[in-house]
């Protein structure tokens, strides 16, 4: 619709067959930017680029208005040239009953001479003063893969908005397998009812899912997408994840990632400290360009928990998790209740579904475990809590310790606490018969009495009781006397921060 809107055939009905330049670049930023137009990466880092269109549009006095429209787009990656013809025939400009106008628009695609793309979009009136909307495609892209897809929705102004219906279906197949999904969409100026399934069916695996439920147009499901870090002077800052390499070795090229999260490669590919990889970046046109890195292996990262508090107050309106009966559930704070709002399932292939839902959260005897997304915490609600704004949930702030850090103090730790000084009892097999690996214990212990009988453990019972001490040397940034046998993730804090 973009690049046919372009040509503005309207505007030179009855004056033959003229040539209209139509910019790629344009419609490329109004794809990105959500059909909004403005700036986008991949537009403004670009020059323009245009293709020509062949247009003719004519109108008879009490008739409608036609448009042919023609371009040829050079498809450069492909080596071919696309072809799109649309013919526009348009009874009545949009209106406040009509939205989209009065109008019906066929189209297709070519490549070389083959269908790719066919279908139409149409808006007409209905019987009651209804506008209906829709739209049906096939797409072909060769090697049996296919898809068709088909929308009709049905509108009806009611004062200042519209009711009606939306009914979509999608229907697709490749080689790998076939993918299917219909929609029910009901609405009117205070709710919306979503009926929903989703087919999927790839080597042999079928996975199925479902969307349904009643949602009020006027109480909003809000969520956090992601955070931006913004500086002093409000300008956001843009950090990257992490970039691909490649790395030669053996004769041989191994494609990887690195990130944060270290260096990733495939299978059992070994890289040695000193190593050199490639960094890979694309310039315009597809030109790689390779930046050298040397691989400097290290110890492990030291991770500090601190421990925080926040109020309800602040999570109002924020959604948070919790668990009942196998299902997870998106709960909210109101300042009163805390409130069910969705449903969120799944099965023993991994599939989840997610389903409006209702009513209030009740605290049992042994409390509530909630999770906050947007604070990357657990919590836990002892049983028995009276909610307010004003509550406090405690929990540990998670942040990575700098290779430079300094005036760290203590570590104070909580699970897993490593025994400083070692035994040869530590290794004894706890069953002298067993041929298998000797049964070490590595960590301190604590008893517990669950009111059946006491147990050793190795893990403190809450945040405010540690089991251990230790004090890291920030010279050789190690904690002083340890060393890791069996190495697992300790979790530590900082005492007194």
């Amino acid at each position: 619709m973009c690049y046919f809107s372009q040509t503005q055939f309207w505007k030179e009905t009855n004056k033959g067959e003229y040539k209209a330049l139509v910019s790629k670049n344009q419609c490329e930023k109004n794809r990105n930017n959500g059909g909004g137009g403005g700036d986008s990466d991949s537009g403004s880092s670009q020059s323009d680029e245009y293709m020509t269109a062949y247009v003719s549009s004519t109108r008879e006095e009490g008739k409608p208005l036609i448009g042919n429209i023609r371009f040829i787009a050079d498809e450069k990656e492909e080596g071919k040239n696309m072809e799109y013809h649309a013919k526009i025939v348009v009874a009545a400009p949009p209106s406040e009953t009509d939205p989209a106008g009065i109008f019906t628009m066929n189209y297709t695609a070519r490549m070389a001479g083959q269908s790719a793309v066919g279908g139409f979009i149409k808006g007409r009136r209905a019987d009651g003063g209804k506008f209906v909307l829709e739209m049906a495609e096939e797409t072909s892209e060769g090697e049996g893969k296919t898809q068709k897809q088909y929308v009709i929705a049905e509108l009806q102004k009611v004062g200042d908005d519209f009711s009606g219906m939306v009914v979509s279906s999608e229907d697709g197949k490749s080689k790998e397998g076939t993918r299917k999904s219909n929609f029910k969409i009901r609405f009117d100026a205070s709710y919306v009812n979503v009926d929903g399934a989703k087919t999927e069916e790839y080597n042999a695996q079928k996975r199925e899912s479902t969307q349904k439920g009643c949602y009020d147009r006027n109480k909003f499901k809000t969520g956090i997408y992601r955070y931006d870090l913004v500086d002093a002077a409000g300008e956001t800052k843009k950090l990257k994840s992490g970039f691909p390499i490649e790395l030669d070795s053996g004769g041989k090229t191994y494609q990887g990632y690195a990130s944060y999260w270290g260096i990733w490669l495939p299978g059992n590919v070994k890289i040695d400290n000193g190593a050199t990889v490639n960094k890979l970046s694309w310039k315009n046109g597809g030109v790689k360009e390779k930046t050298p890195y040397t691989v400097v292996k290290a110890d492990g990262n030291l991770v500090k928990y601190t421990k925080a508090e926040v109020k309800l107050s602040a999570l109002k309106g924020a959604d948070l998790m919790t668990w009942e009966n196998g299902s997870g559930y998106i709960i909210r704070w109101d300042g009163a209740t805390l409130s069910k709002i969705g449903k969120q399932t799944g099965d023993d292939n991994g599939n989840n579904t997610e389903e409006a839902t209702s009513g209030t959260v009740s605290i049992p005897q042994w409390g509530l475990n909630v999770s906050i997304p947007s604070l990357n915490a657990n919590v836990n609600i002892p049983g028995g809590t009276t909610l307010s704004d004003n509550f406090s949930l405690v929990y540990h702030s998670q942040d990575v310790v700098s290779g430079t850090a300094t005036g760290l103090g203590d570590l104070v730790c909580f699970s897993n606490c490593p025994v400083m000084a070692t035994t040869a009892a530590a290794f004894t097999r706890q069953n002298q018969s067993n041929n298998g690996p000797a049964v070490s214990d590595l960590y301190l212990k604590t008893t517990v009495n669950w009111g059946n009988g006491s147990q050793q453990v190795n893990q403190s019972q809450n945040i405010s009781s540690a089991m251990a001490t230790y004090t890291f040397n920030e010279t050789a940034k190690i904690i002083d006397t340890f060393r890791c046998f069996f190495c697992t993730s300790y979790r530590l804090s900082f005492k007194g921060r």
